[in-house]
């Protein structure tokens, strides 16, 4: 039996899933970020016929966040919060010039 998400801080969800792969885990931290990635997305205004793509994207962004992730540099949370920021700042550049 898995454990429940509050019982699992955020860096030890994030290294059972990189030891694992296991979707329980990832999936368990998505939830707990969902409304970082939503803030995060309402930063820039985005036509909102793009606002799923957009959505979309950012989880990816996320995912690649969560395995590129170096356990015991810096926290979990501060490290996410900085790179989702930046990462989805140069998408928009990308995409809505």
């Amino acid at each position: 039996m898995k454990p429940e998400n509050n019982i699992l801080n955020d860096n030890t969800l994030v290294i059972t899933y990189q030891e694992t792969k296991d979707p329980f885990y990832l999936n368990k931290i998505i939830e707990k970020y969902t409304p970082l990635i939503k803030a995060t997305l309402s930063l820039y205004k985005i036509p909102a016929q793009d606002y799923e793509d957009s959505y979309q994207e950012l989880i990816l962004i996320f995912i690649k966040l969560v395995n590129q992730y170096k356990p015991g540099q810096v926290n979990f949370n501060g490290y996410v919060k900085t790179k989702l920021k930046k990462r989805y700042f140069h998408y928009i550049r990308k995409n809505y010039r």
